[in-house]
């Protein structure tokens, strides 16, 4: 028997379409792939209200320079990760659970730097960005 999870009353989702950070094409798609199997109507069904707030901007691998072979794409994936805290910031400063849907495994960067950039209850409250 799985222990009672406690749902948050309303999830901010973030996407983010980065697929710098992996050797694989196609993750990119991930955002995308989740919404359309009705990630927004699911989570309604289990009670929790669900704001869609788009994707954060991201480079295209045929557009940009790989840079360094020791960190391939570093400016592009840091540029994202910095959207993506931003978004998870004003998530939770406004009382929603971020809920960030990736892309590649680097999308994590910015979801921790946006939780940890939060003061207060929000940072304080025993609550995980993993409920659900």
């Amino acid at each position: 028997m799985r222990p009672e999870v406690e749902r948050p009353g309303s999830v901010a989702i973030i996407g983010a379409e980065l697929d710098l950070g992996s050797g694989r094409r196609g993750v990119d798609m991930g955002p995308s792939a989740i919404r359309y199997a009705e990630l927004g109507e699911r989570l309604a069904a289990i009670g929790v209200s669900a704001h869609d707030w788009g994707n954060v901007a991201t480079s295209l691998r045929e557009t940009v320079d790989t840079g360094s072979s020791n960190a391939r794409f570093l400016r592009e994936i840091k540029e994202t990760c910095v959207l993506v805290a931003r978004r998870v910031g004003q998530a939770t400063g406004r009382g929603h659970m971020p809920l960030v849907l990736g892309g590649d495994h680097s999308v994590a960067l910015g979801t921790v730097g946006g939780l940890a950039s939060q003061r207060g209850p929000a940072r304080s409250s025993g609550s995980t960005p993993t409920v659900i």
